[in-house]
């Protein structure tokens, strides 16, 4: 797996910051799968559904400024077809087990990081370094497995995408806001 895209994020003007950033999640079938994938492929201890997720594009900012509310407009200015979330491959990503993107979610994916980019950098000064690759993390502290097609690929309906925030109070995320795949 290639290096994962990252930005060169100006810290926030208040010093601080929280990490918010777009993702497509899946519902509550697909969750249940992707643990019985994580539990079938690794003995790692595997996060909480709840954090399941594909990242899309994240800025650390500071969330009582109006950042957050600019974000927001970032999400509201893009528009994309709804695809189909396909990951059809396990495999090591340094200490991670992730489950890889099929082609087709690749370039649907990455459709949609661009257009985020693209809002973004009219509100911040961003330069994107190396190459998104979408995937979706299982579990961190993981032991390393060769590359393993799955007999039947985790999928499932992108009809949403989120604007997200770590909550450490329930081991997951707070939604900031959510946009219709249409």
């Amino acid at each position: 797996m290639s290096e994962q895209l990252s930005l060169d994020i100006p810290e926030p003007s208040s010093g601080g910051g929280q990490v918010v950033f777009f993702a497509v999640t899946p519902g509550a079938a697909a969750s249940a799968r992707l643990s019985a994938v994580g539990k079938q492929t690794s003995d790692a201890s595997l996060y909480p559904p709840a954090r399941f997720h594909i990242s899309l594009l994240g800025l650390r900012l500071d969330v009582r400024s109006g950042d957050l509310d600019a974000m927001r407009e970032v999400g509201s200015a893009v528009a994309a077809a709804p695809f189909e979330i396909v990951l059809p491959t396990a495999c090591s990503f340094g200490n991670s087990l992730v489950l890889c993107c099929a082609a087709e979610t690749t370039e649907a994916m990455t459709y949609l990081q661009h257009a985020l980019l693209r809002e973004a950098k009219m509100k911040w000064p961003l330069r994107a370094k190396g190459r998104y690759t979408p995937h979706l993390t299982l579990a961190y502290r993981a032991p390393r497995i060769p590359p393993t097609v799955l007999a039947d690929p985790v999928r499932w309906p992108a009809r949403e995408f989120v604007l997200v925030g770590r909550d450490r109070r329930r081991d997951g995320y707070a939604c900031f806001g959510r946009w219709p795949l249409n």
